[in-house]
């Protein structure tokens, strides 16, 4: 006699209720700590990518960039806030840490470096595109062995920064054109900021205080009558960089100075991070943000062009 169809029905539906619940108890399920933890480590990267310039390292051919944050929250969110609530960027930086940074073994590289002063305790996310990074010190090695005052090997220098022992600025003493040069602002533009910057802290100085002439005078660069006519040569040149784009454009451009009078160098920079910059657009456009950063970052052999 056969079975009513309603019976087989009522059997095969409790059947499919029990091998779910198997799959339920067996299978294991996201956790909201999980869950927490990338919004946390996406929320960071996109900071970084977005605001910091990152993303000209990380899909460019930037050297370096780097992003300073205070270990204090409550700094922090002056800066970077989540629906104006506190953002935990010392957690997120320790997830991110925990769980990326020890499957970077390519092209990139990301390292913290913490700066404890008297009163502000911060520290410094970098991120290095280590192909660039030996291409840009060998191009201008002349330059930092002479500013360094020392024989340079990239491959070395490239190592003690890894290393990480000491900072990027330390490793380079501190030396404003040679930090111009390895952040991918170019060779007049740093050295221009440098001159400025020495000029500036003299003469800006003495303005301040009322001094017809500063208590200390550097000597002036070929072409200027006195150090003054140089100061004031900068101080009317110098410009800053820029990419026009729409005020809802989440990707900030590179910002560091340059001179009025763009040299080929200059030009040939604003053409690049151009390029770069419409390449990221087009990138995130797509969606999925921590699937493609993730995936760029840890690959081994990354091309540029």
């Amino acid at each position: 006699m056969k079975r009513p169809f309603y019976q087989l029905q009522i059997k095969a539906l409790f059947l499919w209720f029990f091998l779910a619940g198997l799959a339920f108890c067996f299978f294991p399920k996201k956790s909201p700590v999980a869950e927490k933890e990338s919004l946390l480590m996406e929320a960071l990267l996109q900071n970084m990518i977005f605001e910091q310039d990152f993303g000209y390292t990380l899909f460019g051919d930037k050297p370096v960039s780097l992003a300073g944050y205070f270990l204090n929250p409550s700094f922090d969110t002056i800066f970077f806030s989540k629906r104006d609530s506190f953002f935990p960027i010392v957690e997120a930086w320790s997830i991110l840490e925990k769980n990326v940074l020890c499957h970077l073994q390519g092209n990139y590289l990301l390292l913290k470096q913490v700066n404890l002063t008297k009163n502000l305790h911060t520290f410094q996310v970098i991120i290095i595109n280590k192909s660039s990074f030996l291409q840009t010190v060998t191009e201008h090695l002349d330059l930092f062995c002479e500013l360094l005052r020392e024989k340079i090997d990239p491959k070395e220098l490239l190592d003690e920064v890894i290393l990480n022992q000491k900072s990027l600025w330390d490793i380079l003493k501190g030396n404003q054109a040679l930090y111009g040069i390895i952040l991918g602002y170019g060779k007049r533009n740093s050295l221009a900021f440098k001159r400025r910057w020495e000029l500036g802290h003299v003469f800006s100085y003495a303005i301040q205080n009322s001094q017809n002439t500063p208590p200390f005078c550097p000597r002036p660069s070929k072409g200027f009558s006195s150090s003054e006519a140089e100061y004031r040569y900068f101080e009317d040149q110098h410009s800053f960089f820029d990419i026009q784009t729409s005020p809802l454009s989440p990707l900030n451009p590179p910002c560091f100075m340059i001179m009025k009078d763009n040299d080929t160098e200059t030009k040939l920079l604003a053409k690049k991070y151009k390029k770069t910059f419409k390449r990221l657009i087009e990138i995130y456009a797509e969606g999925d943000f921590w699937s493609t950063t993730l995936n760029h970052l840890t690959q081994k052999n990354i091309s540029c062009n």
